[in-house]
């Protein structure tokens, strides 16, 4: 009797979803397989060529939570078992103990090869376009101020691009904690995050975030340079844009494993107006270049869908911690709302006739609305 009402509750559930577009996407079990498109290959041979890899580094404000960070960030490219590795130290306009600590560190490690870049304040994607173009590299990787590279990232990864039609390479990662620990091991392949992988179509980047942030990428430079880098009016996205237009002009190689510790902790995941506001350009650009013009409707939809309940679950999230962004969030939502699908616009359009401070604590605790 039990398990009857267990599994009347998951199919009840699994019905909501479905009901407001919540629908996993594309249908079938999660893939994550190897290469260019999932084909049976061999393990590369040593490569013949040593590339050098610029390694692009934002840094802004570093110290203000714990330099150790900073400074483990430095140690993963400082000991990295590849050794034709150039990094590029972009300091965005820090006013904490960022520049004392990044001159310390490199005074005591003369053996990098560096460049210390200084600008006014621009924002992450500003601070990695300036570092690109600076950088002498062949290829390009990106490293935030506190994540960190494993240390054979580069010596896994350099012998795949003796293979000279691959343009950008990308990994999975594993997500780390404030104390080290890793919490999440292998998202792609464990937790399948932006599932599939590789990807194999336009659809598999536009209908849902891909989880493959700039440290996860080797770009060779040329292409990074073709596509004009990161879009500068992006404060969150910016990864997944960039790796779009990539996708469209060049060829793409998907390496199962992590080479990135991805540092999640309650600091770092900010609820900024930043970070709203590029959802929103986000989910405008996406409509005006890839659905001609809303002509494909099928596409503003899936479109919409993902921005609509990304919208909505930082208004649940921002809610249950207090976060006066929630009714930003849940106005973000409703200005999505007449590019949906006809039967979750017509459910929501009667839902938000009710005032918000008083739907919005409900559906927080309604688990099917938010899939949670």
């Amino acid at each position: 009797m039990k398990h009857s009402v267990e599994r009347g509750k998951f199919v009840l559930h699994r019905w909501m979803k479905t009901l407001l577009g919540q629908t996993s996407w594309p249908s079938g079990l999660p893939v994550v397989t190897q290469g260019f498109a999932g084909e049976a290959i061999k393990e590369p041979g040593p490569n013949p060529e040593t590339p050098l890899v610029s390694v692009v580094m934002p840094v802004y404000n570093a110290c203000r939570v714990n330099k150790q960070f900073l400074i483990k960030a430095l140690d993963s490219i400082a000991n990295q078992t590849y050794k034709n590795v150039e990094l590029v130290i972009v300091d965005d306009g820090s006013t904490d103990e960022t520049h004392a600590v990044c001159q310390d560190y490199l005074k005591a490690h003369p053996e990098l090869r560096v460049q210390y870049l200084r600008k006014a304040n621009g924002g992450q994607s500003c601070a990695r376009n300036f570092g690109a173009r600076a950088s002498q590299g062949d290829y390009i990787g990106f490293l935030d101020q506190d994540d960190e590279w494993y240390e054979n990232k580069l010596e896994k990864v350099i012998p795949w691009l003796a293979n000279k039609t691959i343009d950008v390479l990308y990994t999975d990662a594993d997500n780390i904690d404030g104390d080290d620990n890793v919490t999440f091991g292998r998202i792609h392949g464990q937790y399948h995050c932006g599932w599939p992988h590789p990807k194999s179509s336009l659809e598999d980047i536009l209908f849902k975030d891909i989880f493959v942030m700039p440290g996860l990428m080797t770009i060779k430079k040329s292409a990074f340079d073709a596509v004009g880098g990161f879009d500068e009016k992006l404060s969150g996205y910016e990864d997944d844009d960039l790796f779009l237009r990539l996708y469209e002009r060049f060829k793409f190689f998907y390496l199962p494993i992590p080479t990135l510790r991805w540092r999640m902790y309650g600091d770092n995941y900010s609820f900024s107006h930043r970070m709203l506001a590029s959802r929103v350009y986000y989910w405008n650009k996406l409509i005006a270049n890839y659905t001609r013009q809303g002509k494909d409707r099928y596409r503003v939809h899936m479109i919409s869908l993902r921005f609509f309940w990304q919208f909505m679950g930082q208004a649940k999230m921002q809610y249950q911690m207090d976060n006066e962004m929630c009714w930003d969030s849940y106005k973000g939502a409703k200005g999505i709302l007449p590019h949906l699908p006809w039967l979750p616009r017509a459910i929501f359009s009667l839902v938000f006739l009710f005032p918000d401070r008083r739907m919005l604590p409900l559906m927080s605790r309604t688990r099917a609305v938010f899939g949670q």
